[in-house]
């Protein structure tokens, strides 16, 4: 986020207010966390979070269109904030990127293999089903997918049947010099 800031983006970080939350924080120069509230003031685990996006959004919707905001993009990761970018998306005209930083597919795969018999007490905890198809949704409806590693592409490709040409693959990591 800073360094687009320092190439010249105003960069806006939303995520959910709860708790004694401020509503703006700077971060930096051109970046700043906004925080839209939704779901009271409790914590909700991630796993479970989708279940108020439809209340975030349209509080978020109605906190940029107060504000006059628009954006050149979107740009989203883990797959709770991908369905709600993905619906600002829509709604504001702006393309959608998503980074999914790990694969409810993979995930899954890798908890039942290690935990052989726990595949209902997973299911209950992580809302895979429900993960796997929203992840689904957004890797073929965003504008472009980023994939971290070739095998991330692979799986991305295959079992999520993202279109490959919506996806690039961006090793993690900074280069300052590039």
């Amino acid at each position: 986020s800073r360094k687009m800031a320092e190439m010249g983006y105003a960069v806006d970080i939303y995520t959910r207010q709860f708790a004694d939350q401020t509503e703006l924080e700077m971060v930096g120069p051109g970046v700043q966390i906004l925080r839209v509230p939704c779901g009271g003031s409790g914590f909700i685990p991630k796993e479970y979070l989708f279940e108020k996006l439809p209340e975030w959004s349209e509080n978020a919707l109605r906190f940029l269109q107060s504000r006059g905001l628009k954006y050149q993009f979107i740009d989203s990761h883990y797959w709770d904030a991908g369905l709600a970018g993905q619906h600002l998306s829509e709604v504001l005209g702006a393309p959608h990127l998503h980074t999914p930083h790990s694969l409810g597919i993979w995930k899954k795969r890798q908890m039942e293999s290690d935990y052989p018999g726990s595949e209902e007490k997973f299911e209950t905890q992580y809302n895979f089903a429900r993960r796997i198809r929203s992840e689904r949704l957004i890797y073929g409806s965003a504008n472009m997918v980023i994939a971290t590693t070739p095998l991330q592409m692979e799986v991305l490709t295959r079992e999520y049947e993202a279109p490959p040409e919506k996806c690039r693959m961006i090793p993690p990591g900074y280069d300052d010099n590039r």
